[in-house]
């Protein structure tokens, strides 16, 4: 059962498979194979939503979240919990060490 959404309402149906927002498809907007570019960005993205929202760790590990962001882009390859707590914190601390030094 896919969400559809329009300016007025929203409404669920069964013969759908994606959320549609007019004639437009997310599936149409956010799959694409991500560049190597791409990937800090994201992992720095998924960091800082980890720690806004105070979510554990091991949330990336969570079976709902690998199908939440399968659906949204099969491309993407979430790192697992303990990427996401050592060496992609420790970049993004690294960072921020660095842009507090500059200041």
């Amino acid at each position: 059962m896919a969400l559809v959404r329009s300016f007025r309402s929203f409404a669920l149906t069964s013969t759908t498979h994606s959320v549609r927002i007019g004639k437009n498809t997310i599936k149409n907007h956010l799959i694409h194979n991500p560049t190597k570019n791409e990937i800090p960005k994201f992992e720095c993205l998924l960091l800082r939503m980890s720690v806004a929202n105070s979510f554990p760790f091991q949330w990336v590990d969570y079976p709902t979240t690998l199908e939440f962001f399968e659906f949204l882009n099969p491309f993407l390859i979430l790192p697992n919990r303990k990427a996401l707590s050592n060496h992609i914190l420790n970049k993004e601390t690294e960072c921020l060490n660095v842009l507090r030094d500059e200041n």
